[in-house]
């Protein structure tokens, strides 16, 4: 979903929930005015106990009594509905003031992101940050700047690219934007600190001030050894994404796209890939401990010394389009299948030519001297 129909779809949540709203007055003030016109003279009797006919009748010194008892509650309805016009009076500036506030931290922060110093734009991304926490009405304003900061000052991965430019102030920019759905950082190497700051986004804990990772496109991204224990990466593409190493343990990684990802002993225990796109995975040595692996596409996916020998919803049809080796570990009732069996042998998934064949060198063979 594009910026720009983000911002549409949120203006018609808006439209939809005044229009409800609207909608629920009009509703009130209908069923209000009905019950004036039905009940309002009796509901006027007994709450004015003088406006009754009969008044006169009354015994005087219980006329000046209840006379007395009525015009002490009028006073004290009066004093409580000022109190309530007061304190909503005093909400209303209140939230006036604390939006000029916010205004007032977001613009400088804006300022303190244009700085030459690094502690000064750092400065600038935990300002943001503590609006997006504070300030929900602003924190997608404030995502989509950290969003364009990241863009700007994270490189894309090149060979002789230098990992440090990503800087602290990128690692704070990071800890606050990729929860944000669209959060853009295909290609970037990322650093230490970097991951550290991906990892403390990633925790389930953190979500409830920001959006889920959800289609996050981490197409590329360097991730080797990244802790990312159970991070939510639903839908994430994370193609030929390098996560050599990484932490996936208790990973949501159901329908990502892992196509030509590099997962050279991950910790996948307890992974959720359900429907994921392993196609051209290099799933080598990794530890797939209890993943759950339904409908996951593993054409061409390398299984050399992985474990799955408790993996679940693992198939039959599944491994066989994938490529085995000896070393990879299977459950007892697949590895003994005789598909599997005959796969294992020819190491090669179904419909593929391997392993390929060498062509032979051409050319004149010197022979030996004689002795």
């Amino acid at each position: 979903m594009t910026k720009r129909e983000d911002i549409r779809a949120l203006a018609r949540k808006q439209w939809e929930r005044r229009r409800i709203r609207t909608a629920v007055l009009a509703a009130a003030g209908a069923l209000a005015a009905l019950a004036v016109w039905w009940w309002g003279e009796v509901v006027l009797h007994a709450a004015v106990p003088m406006t009754r006919e009969d008044w006169h009748e009354v015994d005087e010194a219980v006329r000046l009594q209840t006379e007395s008892q009525f015009r002490l509650a009028v006073v004290q309805a009066a004093v409580a509905v000022g109190g309530v016009v007061a304190l909503l009076y005093t909400a209303r500036n209140y939230r006036l003031s604390r939006r000029g506030q916010v205004t007032d931290r977001f613009t400088k922060a804006l300022e303190r992101l244009g700085s030459e110093e690094m502690y000064v734009r750092l400065g600038g991304v935990l300002a943001l940050e503590q609006i997006v926490v504070d300030s929900p009405d602003q924190a997608t304003h404030a995502a989509q700047v950290l969003n364009a900061f990241i863009r700007d000052r994270a490189p894309r991965a090149q060979p002789d690219f230098d990992v440090r430019e990503t800087g602290q102030e990128g690692a704070a920019a990071l800890r606050v934007a990729l929860n944000w759905r669209g959060a853009f950082v295909k290609g970037v190497k990322l650093s230490a600190d970097v991951q550290a700051a991906l990892t403390a986004l990633t925790r389930p804990e953190a979500h409830h001030h920001t959006h889920e990772l959800q289609r996050l496109d981490l197409t590329d991204a360097k991730l080797e050894g990244a802790d990312l224990t159970d991070a939510w990466l639903y839908q994430a593409d994370l193609t030929g994404a390098k996560l050599n190493g990484a932490n996936l343990t208790g990973a949501n990684l159901g329908d990502a796209v892992l196509a030509d990802a590099w997962l050279v002993k991950a910790n996948l225990t307890d992974a959720k890939l359900d429907r994921a796109q392993l196609a051209d995975a290099k799933l080598v040595e990794a530890d797939l401990t209890n993943a759950w692996l339904h409908e996951a596409n593993m054409v061409r996916t390398r299984l050399s010394g992985a474990d799955l020998r408790t993996a679940s919803a693992l198939t039959v049809a599944q491994v066989l389009t994938a490529y085995l080796e000896t070393s990879t570990k299977l459950r007892p009732w697949i590895a003994s299948d005789p598909a599997v069996v005959a796969r294992v042998a020819e190491r090669a998934p179904v419909g593929s030519e391997w392993p390929p064949q060498r062509p032979k060198r051409k050319g004149l063979r010197l022979k030996r001297p004689p002795a």
